[in-house]
């Protein structure tokens, strides 16, 4: 038998066993529901989200979830997530079995049994915050099902298409474009305006700013309706971290700490290596695709975004 089919069974198997390895640990754990109301941390992709997430997830009295619609996550191949659409009052029942467990405080994916957060669970005096990157396009929906405090990370088009191909993901955001322009909820629904526009998006540049673009209207679209989210620029917390997250922190109504503002010291002052990695020297981070795109390549990426007339990214020294 081959490697090759081995691991595709061993694989089988993980998704087959999930719902079991899940319920085992939360029945096990005894956990109680969580107090307060939770956060979700939402943005398109290369947004800033992980580190986002990850220094709101360190606050005292937090549980915190990393993508828990995350194929990854739940050890299966599904590319569809990254370019799935729920509408308000609809139903999804890969997501809802993934974010139901997070925003009720159970555990998902291969449970962390941290003896300090299993206490924290069985409190039930703790705040959930879940990072969530694959229903960010369904953010109404995600709203009305779990009324969270929003967080909402935006950051320029260019470096986040910059990173998308840094990555390789040329064709698999080729895919992602065409299956969300043939959604008919999405094309006769928030898009229909921009359609032609749309469209007529070739280069794999185009795509991906396509991408970008009609994600952040769709939940531009909600956030303005709903008038409680907070919109956090990428570059603003690159460039002024402690105050960006103190200001964050108060206005989440959870506990900063001295503790907490090393944390975001350390974590902007210090680099790690990889594409995912959540400590950087912040400061460099906001210019740096400045130089790695050409002007024509600059340009190409502000006329797919352009249309949708955007309150941010939008004067001309945002594209030199």
């Amino acid at each position: 038998m081959s490697n090759q089919l081995l691991s595709r069974i061993a694989s089988g198997v993980r998704r087959r066993s999930l719902p079991l390895r899940l319920a085992l640990p939360n029945l096990a754990a005894g956990s109680n529901p969580p107090s307060g109301r939770p956060v979700a941390i939402i943005g398109n992709g290369r947004s800033g989200t992980s580190w986002i997430g990850e220094t709101i997830g360190s606050a005292p009295g937090v549980v915190y979830y990393r993508e828990p619609c995350h194929p990854q996550v739940r050890y299966r191949r599904d590319d569809t997530v990254w370019s799935r659409y729920v509408a308000p009052g609809g139903r999804d029942a890969d997501f809802e079995a993934c974010l139901d467990r997070a925003f009720r405080g159970g555990y998902v994916g291969d449970p962390d049994l941290d003896p300090a957060l299993r206490e924290l669970r069985r409190s039930g005096d703790y705040r959930v915050v879940v990072k969530e990157v694959a229903a960010f396009l369904s953010a109404e929906w995600l709203c009305r099902r779990y009324d969270p405090l929003v967080v909402f990370a935006v950051r320029h088009p260019c470096p986040s298409v910059m990173s998308v191909h840094k990555l390789g993901l040329v064709e698999p955001e080729r895919r992602r474009f065409a299956e969300l322009l043939a959604n008919p909820e999405l094309r006769d629904g928030v898009l229909a305006e921009f359609m032609p526009h749309l469209e007529g998006l070739k280069d794999p540049l185009e795509v991906s700013a396509g991408i970008w673009a009609l994600k952040n209207h769709v939940a531009l679209d909600v956030a303005r309706r709903r008038g409680d989210w907070i919109r956090v620029a990428y570059e603003d917390a690159c460039l002024e971290p402690l105050e960006t997250f103190r200001d964050l922190f108060g206005r989440l109504g959870l506990e900063w700490t001295a503790e907490m503002e090393q944390q975001v010291i350390e974590s902007t002052s210090t680099a790690q290596d990889g594409p995912h990695a959540t400590s950087k020297v912040s400061s460099r981070q906001v210019d740096a695709w400045r130089g790695r795109m050409t002007a024509a390549e600059k340009a190409m990426v502000r006329r797919a975004v352009e249309p949708f007339d955007f309150p941010f990214y939008n004067r001309d020294e945002d594209w030199r």
